[in-house]
């Protein structure tokens, strides 16, 4: 399983190009979705067309040769195609004389007609990173940007085409290397860039890992600030209850409602609406409404007392009971830890088995009786009992502290009320010519209307869309949490290494490599090969010959390729093998070199071995064909029709670079 499908166009060469001072254009065609092979004596230039389309593609420090052969030429240029025939040229202009880089380089875009730009038409218009910004999004590396392990102190990184390079090209000094499998490896701070890139090239995490590792932070942030306002707003709510509660209280102290409380704030309102609607009656008996305040008033105030003793008492029962609970985990702790000593020393046999005549070290039977084991399962026995005692009192005992902890709150907040009424009551009796009788009522009547017109009704509609909020806020964190759960992007890489590792072992043994009968796989961490074998795992560097080492770089690469092309991911589709043949000629004579590179027949012992790995890069490439391009730079010239049939260009006799470019 893939976690995303990019959208995007494939990409392959269509020509290699040179340019020379003069005006005159050297190109290299290629045929695309198949195998094309270049032949040739040595010294001709074929290596340079990996190296070449390497500087195309933005590198900087290309290793573009610089002998005398190549001072004539002053650009390099590719043409490429994508799936849909449309086209782009990406040329570099040759460094500068005692420079060994540069950043310059034309982009042109264009339909299927697009070719090869005259020299004239040769304008530095972008430089190395927009040139692989811009073809990189063609293919699908637009914003795909990864975030580092969690806990690593480094920023998010970029993953664009300068990586997807790496699984493009195998150089002569690389294609057989025991000891580095991936194209720059050995360059400092490429090994980490590749095993970091690795699992998105392989589909395991998305290109917008980086923005979603983002988007999970704000969203974080989002949910933080919705919960804030939520607590607020139900703390809001608690207090605004509180107050409620209080005005009936008031009401109550100053003969304006008959009850002192309500069972809810909604009842509560409604006593405290009818005070302010009930109509003031002129005849009332202002010495009666202050009697009756009077008599109120102290009946709030003995509440209080009695609310304030009954405070105490329930915090002196909730003390009790957190004592109780920290003594007995304690002492539970003690007991647990005395019969586990008993019982992990097996000296105790269980209850039912228990026998005073056997002694429990040695289990042989003793001459006389020792009372001992006995003793000792007794003490295990009261243990035991004693544990599941304080077992089953503990559900009980924390109902009992709930419980408690719900009285307090409701004592406290009664007690809020009471006072709030009574110190209302006492304000208003010590106002200079005080504020008597009905003018009390009055004043009290005029609290209640202006505290009900701030406070209004607790606005539940607005604690449910904060709670709306809340919800949506979690919903979308847990969302973003699964789909950045490393778990997952583990399940997925590992499925992608075991398909892969299939591939390598299939096309391993295809090539009848040594060591590929039980498994061949890639080991992401240490950037190598992996026979699996009975006497355990043998890396690359463990496999012997050069064959073995060439052949399993071409195993992996292969295979890499086949994924890349199934899974639709996000790499150039183009294999480029520089000199593969030489690892079954390391040990060969002088004689037997020049040989091979004048004719490009190998040794008939090694016959057998070249043509088995050309058959498997051709039905290879014709297995994917038209979606994948293999261009091969080699010695080797076959006598069979399907290699003659792959052959693209035969430099023998000719050269990358004309004869007539060369001058004295």
């Amino acid at each position: 399983m893939r976690c995303s499908v990019w959208h995007h166009d494939a990409v392959q060469l269509i020509s290699v190009a040179v340019y020379n001072l003069d005006g005159r254009v050297r190109p290299v065609d290629f045929r695309t979705g198949r195998l094309n092979i270049v032949t040739g004596a040595s010294r001709t230039g074929k290596s340079a067309l990996l190296d070449i389309v390497d500087f195309c593609l933005g590198r900087d420090e290309a290793p573009i040769p610089q002998t005398k052969v190549f001072h004539s030429v002053t650009w390099y240029g590719c043409l490429w195609q994508f799936d849909d025939g449309s086209r782009a040229f990406t040329g570099r202009p040759m460094f500068k004389s005692g420079k060994s880089s540069t950043s310059r380089a034309m982009l042109q875009l264009g339909g299927k007609d697009l070719a090869l730009p005259k020299y004239e038409e040769l304008a530095e218009n972008t430089d190395s990173a927009t040139l692989r910004d811009q073809l990189g999004a063609r293919i699908g590396l637009g914003d795909s940007r990864l975030s580092p392990p969690e806990g690593s102190t480094r920023s998010p990184y970029k993953v664009g085409l300068g990586q997807a390079a790496i699984f493009l090209f195998q150089a002569q000094s690389e294609i057989a290397n025991k000891s580095l499998l991936f194209h720059r490896q050995g360059e400092d701070g490429m090994a980490a860039s590749i095993r970091d890139s690795l699992p998105f090239f392989l589909g395991a995490v998305s290109g917008d890992h980086a923005e979603r590792h983002d988007q999970l932070r704000r969203a974080k942030r989002d949910l933080r600030r919705a919960e804030i306002a939520l607590d607020a707003a139900v703390a809001e709510a608690a207090d605004h209850d509180t107050q409620i509660q209080a005005l009936v209280a008031e009401a109550y102290a100053s003969g304006l409602a008959d009850v002192d409380r309500a069972p809810t704030t909604e009842i509560a309102l409604e006593i405290l609406e009818r005070v302010l609607a009930r109509p003031v009656d002129p005849a009332t008996d202002d010495l009666s409404i202050d009697t009756r305040s009077q008599d109120r008033v102290a009946q709030l105030r003995l509440e209080k007392h009695q609310v304030t003793t009954e405070l105490g008492y329930l915090l002196d029962q909730r003390d009790a009971l957190l004592e109780v609970s920290s003594t007995e985990s304690g002492y539970d702790a003690a007991i647990a830890k005395q019969a586990q000593r008993l019982r992990s020393i097996e000296l105790v046999p269980a209850p039912e088995t228990a026998d005073s005549g056997i002694c429990p070290v040695c289990s042989q039977r003793l001459h006389d009786e020792d009372p001992t084991a006995a003793q000792m399962t007794a003490r295990l026995n009261r243990l035991s009992q004693e544990l599941e005692a304080l077992a089953l009192a503990q559900p009980g005992r924390q109902k009992a502290l709930t419980a408690v902890t719900e009285q307090i709150h409701s004592a406290r907040e009664r007690l809020v009320s009471v006072e709030v009424a009574i110190d209302a009551y006492d304000s208003t009796s010590k106002e200079e010519g005080a504020i008597l009788d009905r003018s009390r009522s009055q004043f009290v009547r005029g609290r209640i209307d202006a505290t009900i017109g701030r406070l209004a009704r607790r606005n539940e509609i607005d604690l449910s869309r904060l709670t709306a909020a809340v919800e949506s806020a979690g919903r979308r964190v847990e969302s973003l949490e699964r789909e950045l759960d490393d778990d997952v992007a583990r399940e997925r890489l590992t499925s992608a290494l075991i398909t892969l590792g299939r591939e390598m072992t299939d096309l391993a043994q295809a090539l009848e490599l040594e060591n590929s009968e039980l498994g061949v796989r890639l080991d992401i961490a240490k950037l190598t090969v992996v026979t699996d074998t009975a006497t355990g795992p043998v890396p690359l560097s463990g496999l012997g010959s050069g064959a073995n080492w060439l052949g399993y770089h071409l195993a992996t690469h292969l295979a890499l390729h086949k994924l890349f092309v199934q899974s639709s991911l996000p790499v150039p589709r183009i294999l480029m093998l520089d000199q593969p043949t030489q690892a079954f000629y390391e040990s060969r004579s002088l004689e037997s070199l020049e040989r091979l590179s004048d004719s490009g027949l190998p040794e008939q012992d090694d016959h057998v071995a070249v043509t088995r790995m050309f058959e498997l890069l051709d039905r290879f490439a014709k297995a994917l064909a038209p979606h994948f391009q293999i261009i091969v730079s080699d010695h080797a010239h076959l006598a069979e029709d399907w290699f003659e049939e792959a052959v693209q260009h035969n430099w023998r006799g000719e050269a990358l670079i004309p004869k007539d470019w060369i001058s004295d």
